[in-house]
């Protein structure tokens, strides 16, 4: 190889390098918190995207996704296991457990409780099921879902929008954070979902619109 094409080759790679791959550098895993509970997830991956539908990712580390507010998310690929009936529609309750890598920050919201000053609880258990939406309802009946059904069950091309973020935090948003969510009806936790990369963390950012 010449000197020439080496260098071509190399520039050619560190293009590469410097994007945003969809479905590659954009990809954010979910863990199974809990694999004995009514609702199982088995090899859950969302995309992280921006209001544009743009793959989304740390603008200075582009192989590391980046979650944006707001933005949204899409399911790569997973399945669930419902092992027994559920009442999902109007009784269930997300209730996050949020924490920002920072000293000055830490945990905003515990268990769906929050513990940053000003901000209301409802942003740390939202209701998940609040309308009788066609992925709620599928997963009140026992069976395995793959990852087609459940694409479809949510409906967009398994797309979820993601909000801005409250006023009161978009001043500390930008960031590395920690995120799981525990799916609660009554007093019975039935599913336990975590976000998990391979430092533990993923980057929080506000979105452009």
């Amino acid at each position: 190889m010449t000197f020439k094409a080496l260098m071509f080759s190399l520039a050619c790679l560190a293009v590469a390098l410097a994007e945003c791959i969809d479905t590659k550098t954009n990809v954010i895993n979910v863990e199974d918190g809990r694999p004995a509970l009514p609702i199982h997830t088995v090899g859950g991956s969302f995309g992280a995207y921006s209001v544009k539908q743009e793959p989304s990712c740390h603008e200075q580390k582009v192989t590391v996704p980046s979650f944006k507010f707001p933005g949204s998310i899409k399911l790569l690929s997973g399945s669930i296991t419902v092992s027994k009936p559920l009442k999902l529609v109007g009784q269930t309750k997300l209730l996050l457990t949020v924490q920002k890598r920072s000293a000055l920050v830490g945990i905003i919201c515990q268990d769906g409780v929050s513990r940053y000053a000003g901000l209301d609880n409802k942003y740390c258990q939202p209701d998940v099921c609040k309308e009788p939406t066609k992925f709620c309802k599928l997963l009140e009946n026992p069976g395995t879902y793959d990852f087609d059904t459940l694409r479809e069950a949510i409906g967009k091309n398994g797309s979820l929008p993601l909000p801005p973020a409250p006023l009161l935090l978009k001043r500390v948003l930008t960031g590395e954070w920690r995120l799981d969510g525990k799916f609660v009806v009554g007093d019975e936790v039935v599913g336990h979902l975590k976000v998990a990369t391979t430092a533990g963390w993923i980057y929080f950012e506000e979105g452009k619109i």
